[in-house]
């Protein structure tokens, strides 16, 4: 499978044009924002999804993960517990 090759691979977007974010979600890749390490709300009534919930339950491609990462102590191994939770979600969906 050729996703295999792709398991190093983290990648960060900011969103800074009108209508990308539009673009992205319309784009054959199932895009899905609000991933958080535990499925919760904020006081914004954001509802956020664990990664195991968005690329099992709901068939995403494409996880957003934002002040998950930017709001942690330590960002970078933050950012690899997500990567690894992604992937191996991932991974069972697609019997890997």
């Amino acid at each position: 499978m050729w996703s295999l090759s792709f398991s190093a691979i983290v990648t960060a977007h900011s969103v800074m044009r009108k209508g990308t974010l539009d673009a992205i979600k319309q784009s054959n890749n199932p895009l899905t924002p609000g991933v958080q390490l535990e499925a919760n709300t904020d006081n914004l009534d954001q509802q956020y999804n664990s990664p195991e919930r968005v690329i099992i339950d709901k068939g995403g491609d494409i996880a957003v993960v934002g002040r998950g990462i930017t709001k942690a102590e330590e960002p970078a191994t933050v950012a690899a517990q997500y990567k690894h939770l992604l992937w191996d979600a991932y991974k069972q969906r697609t019997h890997m």
